[in-house]
């Protein structure tokens, strides 16, 4: 496995690719430029240029909600609204469901090259658990347990825009399509 015209091959098919790690960490360097050879990609810059790429979708799943869900499952452990026994409650299995199923989804189709698994089967899954599963059970847990988190500039939409963020918007449709949203 993984021949290249500077790498023996291996047969070691336990080796984890790159996008299985867990969210937080990173792959070290040393199995990145193996990868990218492995990917016959050093020579054009695509390799490079797909691990700037999954290290983007790596840290925005981490900034936007993992790490977030990760404060108020600590939030709700202190303050004795969940156990330390995992699997013991709805919201446990949900966070499982947000950071490993579909997380992972999204950071191994970031891995490899896969758009529509960042985005659709990844991102989107994630948002949905995170806004519509997550957040709700938080709240009901700990009312307030979810402030922090909303007050963060990547979840200011739960706010609703101000006019002049609306005005913005209809601006930058006028100017890019010659005229006004409908």
């Amino acid at each position: 496995m993984g021949t290249t015209s500077e790498l023996a091959s291996t047969h070691d098919v336990g080796e984890p690719p790159s996008g299985n790690s867990h969210p937080t960490e990173r792959l070290g360097e040393e199995a990145r430029r193996n990868e990218v050879r492995v990917r016959e990609l050093s020579r054009s810059g695509l390799g490079q240029q797909l691990y700037m790429q999954f290290d983007k979708v790596v840290d925005l799943g981490n900034e936007k909600f993992f790490k977030p869900a990760k404060n108020i499952m600590d939030k709700l452990q202190q303050a004795g609204k969940i156990s330390p026994t995992p699997f013991d409650g709805p919201i446990k299995w949900t966070y499982f469901e947000l950071w490993h199923h579909q997380g992972r989804r999204a950071r191994m189709g970031a891995s490899m090259n896969g758009p529509d698994y960042v985005q659709w089967h990844g991102f989107y899954e994630v948002a949905k658990i995170f806004y519509s599963d997550f957040l709700p059970e938080a709240e009901h847990l700990l009312p307030g347990a979810t402030s922090k988190m909303k007050a963060s500039s990547y979840h200011q939409w739960l706010k609703g825009l101000s006019t002049e963020q609306r005005q913005n918007i209809r601006e930058y449709y006028q100017k890019r399509y010659e005229q006004p949203p409908q």
